[in-house]
């Protein structure tokens, strides 16, 4: 399941600072701070979390993403999933604990989640500022196959591609 946060009203409740509130036809926020969501609760839990966000990026400018998931009643570490500056990659070190791990830009979770929040930072640079225009987070159980998946069925437009 995915949630996307893509209008003003999606994040009327978000806590924001340092941000400034944009109308409708510019997208969420700009400037230098961040935005965090309120808490998210899911209809399923789940083990494997993706954020992603879009933005406008200028050069020297930068933008990153974290999540904290709530596990057992008890919530996680915020764990760093992406940062972004035009021209510009950063690695993080690793990062595991009890409550999961982040694989490159995954966090991948030891016992399933129940409800997560996400936060996202921009730095400006210069006259342009950074610009965010939609988050989105994408959940899944991956302990379970889906209860409606089919078995691989071999047919003339259906193959399975050996690899070396």
């Amino acid at each position: 399941m995915t949630f996307v946060h893509q209008t003003p009203l999606d994040v009327a409740e978000a806590r924001a600072e340092g941000l400034t509130r944009l109308p409708f036809e510019r997208g969420l926020f700009q400037g230098t701070g961040s935005v965090e969501s309120p808490v998210v609760e899911v209809p399923a839990a789940f083990d494997d979390l993706v954020g992603s966000w879009n933005a406008d990026v200028p050069k020297g400018a930068a933008v990153g993403m974290d999540a904290q998931v709530r596990q057992g009643g008890k919530w996680s570490k915020w764990f760093r999933l992406s940062r972004f500056s035009p021209g510009a990659s950063e690695s993080f070190e690793k990062q595991e604990d009890e409550s999961g791990l982040v694989d490159t830009d995954t966090l991948r979770l030891k016992t399933k989640a129940d409800a997560f929040r996400w936060r996202v930072s921009l730095v400006s640079a210069g006259a342009r500022e950074a610009r965010l225009t939609r988050v989105a987070v994408t959940l899944a159980d991956l302990s379970e196959p889906p209860a409606d998946a089919e078995p691989f069925v071999p047919g003339p437009w259906v193959r399975e591609l050996k690899l070396a």
